[in-house]
């Protein structure tokens, strides 16, 4: 049997244009992403795996060229981000994220095995009021796993 783990993320996605995926290795995160982009086969999506030591001129290059490519449906995704990330790469994820418009048809996913520090978390949603980190195991435990339960409150 397989399980589809895309639900919670559909749904955060619908209300939210991103969001953020904590938990631990082999629980399932990357599974979740992956089927969720096998759903949206119309859309393009860009992962920048985030543990491996980062150029940052290629990195801002990569996000820029990401960003001018598909205006239809787009995902982009962050995997394995860390505590080493580095704040510059941080600083640019949030650029992307402020300067999405309030329509877009871009959504962000940040995929990480470590919860969020707070300086992350004040660094990626300062400023964005309608932006939330859901807590995907907690969410896929309830009796209704495609209401998501948030892991924290607002970050504005």
């Amino acid at each position: 049997m397989i399980i589809d783990k895309s639900q919670v993320l559909e749904k955060g996605l619908q209300k939210f244009p991103s969001i953020y995926i904590e938990g631990a290795a082999v629980i399932g995160k990357t599974t979740a992403v992956n089927m969720l982009l096998k759903s949206h086969p119309e859309a393009t999506s860009d992962v920048f795996n985030m543990n491996k030591k980062i150029d940052i001129d290629a990195f801002s290059h990569r996000l820029k060229q990401s960003s001018a490519k598909s205006k239809g449906e787009r995902f982009l995704v962050f995997e394995n981000i860390t505590d080493k990330t580095p704040k510059k790469a941080l600083e640019l994820m949030a650029e992307l994220v402020e300067s999405l418009p309030k329509e877009s048809k871009t959504k962000v996913i940040f995929v990480s095995r470590q919860k969020p520090s707070m300086p992350m978390l004040k660094l990626m949603w300062k400023g964005s009021s309608n932006q939330r980190v859901i807590d995907v195991q907690k969410s896929l435990r309830q009796t209704d796993p495609s209401v998501p339960i948030l892991y924290c409150g607002d970050y504005s």
